[in-house]
């Protein structure tokens, strides 16, 4: 791999995620959810490294840079959902 060029992989394994993609039971669904807070949470620096990574070629343009501030990602709380938003 190229020295400059830098690789993020995200790939949960745990049990909770064996799930089908028309999977309707509430239940298997909670579960799912438990596992990528669980995710989140034990990996959040390497999801901050990516988001920051991502972020990079946009870091000139200063009014986009000014608006990502004013959105103050820096103090979000991860939602139930999962959903994870990129920190400044």
């Amino acid at each position: 791999m190229l020295p400059e060029i830098q690789y993020f992989r995200f790939n949960p394994v745990d049990e909770r995620c064996d799930m089908e993609l028309d999977e309707t039971d509430p239940t298997v669904w909670m579960k799912l959810e438990a596992c990528v807070n669980d995710y989140i949470e034990n990996n959040s620096q390497a999801l901050k490294n990516a988001c920051e990574r991502l972020l990079l070629p946009f870091s000139h343009d200063e009014k986009w840079t000014e608006n990502l501030k004013s959105q103050n990602f820096a103090s979000a709380k991860v939602p139930n959902a999962g959903i994870m938003p990129c920190f400044e």
